[in-house]
């Protein structure tokens, strides 16, 4: 495999807002413009960005068009890049969180009492007894998360009481994965929400993260460990993690943890009214090192500050001065397979995802590797198809009879993740990519599917 990293950029607090956002009086479309201005320059400097990580809060008060700018604003943005628009990957903040539906239910208010006012050390009894035993609780919990969720779908990013936190294998340099994993801290998020007296919570469930040979970890998560009620999880990702991306705090930091480095972003778009006005976001290049037998892990974080001064996004130059920021953390030994063996692991790992639909992403397959590495057939279908418009969606969905009765009583990003079960189950998933292609008015390239 060529030698090259894998480039990645990672945005947060986007805030795109109802009644602003893409109006006349929109004054964050200049520094959306100067951003995409900065990071093409970026990206002809370092040769490539893979793809996109938003750590939460896209929305302001999570409204059904705020995603929908979001959604064209990021499309945008990857077509810049010529990074493929599958390659973005999201997380949920609290202002991705519908409000008016806690404010309108006593009982989803309880609720959140009930999971944040106890202690932290039977913080995961309280959350499998309402997520996993009682499904009109768990339903009520994820509530709120509708819109997001009906956006994050488009990305596979979607969550809910069956699929807690998302992941997706990035294959770097050196053919060994890095294992992307989305938690969501908002299940309690409402307006009470406080670091001392209303913390938020993710629970062990989202957290413990098993190590695997060859496998290396990032983690993604809107709110950092200091606004978690169970704020141990910390200690868990020091060890069990390289790379934690996190959002909130509108002020951005860089740290290393033992063998970790995390990275609290600033936010994209800050309200203009805070004290400390900073637009900020970073890339963020991982590569592999092997020489004389130490395997090594090299950071490398381009921190980009908005300037007052020059209206626009520079090298943010605080602390060492220097325009990016290099790691270092030594890795345990492995040993790439050989590739008969890794054509094995791959059909191996696919049929065991077919296995595991009912549990997590009936999509998710082996990304393809070499020049294309972080391209996934099922997560481009899965844009494709929601990249359409909404009666286009439905005819495809009709022609291949995969909807049902009983799909009127699921929310939207319920309703299509049956489509893309059922297909997968009755052997469909060829013919529904090509109808997705055909849609599009494109004659059918080479199917992943066949």
């Amino acid at each position: 495999m060529a030698d090259v990293p894998t480039v990645l950029l990672h945005l947060s607090d986007i805030h795109f807002r109802h009644g602003r956002s893409g109006t006349a009086h929109d004054l964050d479309a200049d520094l959306r413009n100067q951003l995409e201005r900065d990071v093409l320059e970026l990206r002809n400097r370092l040769g490539v960005i893979h793809g996109i990580l938003v750590s939460g809060d896209i929305a302001f008060s999570g409204g059904k068009d705020e995603y929908e700018i979001a959604s064209a604003w990021l499309h945008r943005l990857c077509e810049l890049l010529g990074c493929e628009t599958e390659n973005v990957w999201t997380v949920c903040g609290n202002h991705d969180v519908q409000r008016d539906v806690i404010r309108k239910s006593n009982q989803l208010q309880l609720l959140h009492g009930a999971l944040r006012d106890g202690a932290a050390t039977t913080l995961d009894e309280r959350l499998r007894m309402y997520l996993l035993d009682d499904e009109e609780a768990a339903e009520m919990l994820f509530r709120p998360l509708h819109n997001y969720n009906a956006f994050a779908f488009q990305f596979r990013c979607e969550l809910g009481p069956k699929k807690l936190f998302w992941e997706h294998n990035l294959i770097l340099n050196d053919g060994s994965t890095l294992r992307l994993r989305g938690v969501n801290s908002t299940i309690v998020s409402d307006e009470k929400d406080d670091v001392r007296v209303a913390p938020l919570v993710v629970g062990s469930a989202q957290s413990l993260i098993q190590q695997q040979d060859g496998v290396e970890h990032l983690f993604v998560c809107h709110h950092p460990p200091d606004w978690l009620l169970d704020r141990d999880i910390e200690d868990h990702l020091r060890r069990r993690t390289r790379l934690q991306l996190f959002g909130h705090k509108h002020s951005g930091r860089l740290y290393s943890i033992g063998d970790s480095l995390r990275i609290v972003a600033g936010a994209t778009h800050p309200d203009r009214t805070e004290s400390e006005w900073e637009p900020t976001f970073n890339a963020v290049s991982v590569s592999i090192r092997n020489r004389d037998g130490t395997r090594t892990m090299e950071l490398d974080v381009y921190p980009r500050i908005w300037s007052k001064r020059d209206l626009c996004f520079k090298a943010d130059l605080s602390g060492d001065r220097t325009e990016n920021h290099h790691w270092l953390f030594r890795l345990p030994s492995w040993t790439p397979p050989a590739a008969a063996e890794i054509s094995a692991k791959v059909v191996i790992e696919t049929a065991a995802t077919v296995e595991q639909a009912a549990e997590t992403s009936v999509l998710e397959a082996a990304p393809s590797s070499g020049g294309g590495r972080l391209v996934n057939p099922a997560r481009r279908l899965t844009y494709r198809f929601m990249s359409l418009p909404y009666q286009r969606r439905i005819e495809v969905a009709q022609e291949l009879k995969l909807i049902e009765n009983e799909d009127s009583d699921l929310n939207d990003s319920q309703r299509y993740e049956a489509y893309f079960r059922r297909a997968k189950e009755r052997g469909l998933l060829p013919k529904l990519w090509e109808a997705v292609e055909l849609a599009h008015g494109v004659e059918t390239r080479d199917n992943p599917f066949v």
